[in-house]
């Protein structure tokens, strides 16, 4: 695939930041799902799901990106006060 001048193969695509692309994406759909359903195992699944990128963010970033490790400790409590409070 050519984009420009530029042409796009297996060798120079950047592979980390597709694969954070990726896990984002997915941990917002989950989050979106888990918002809709109130379901607290979902919640969970999106915390896991940010989790490895919220860590690169924590040990990598020397700035303000280290406070991303805040949103899945965020949805890991929501996701004790789903599991916890009574339904109705």
């Amino acid at each position: 695939m050519q984009i420009g001048n530029e042409i796009f193969t297996l060798e120079n695509i950047h592979w980390v930041g597709l694969l954070f692309l990726l896990l984002v994406l997915g941990s917002w759909s989950i989050l979106l799902a888990a918002i809709i359903k109130k379901s607290a195992g979902f919640m969970l699944l999106s915390a896991l799901t940010i989790l490895p990128v919220a860590l690169y963010f924590l040990v990598g970033a020397e700035n303000w990106f280290r406070l991303v490790i805040f949103i899945p400790l965020a949805q890991m409590i929501f996701a004790i006060v789903l599991r916890i409070r009574p339904t109705r």
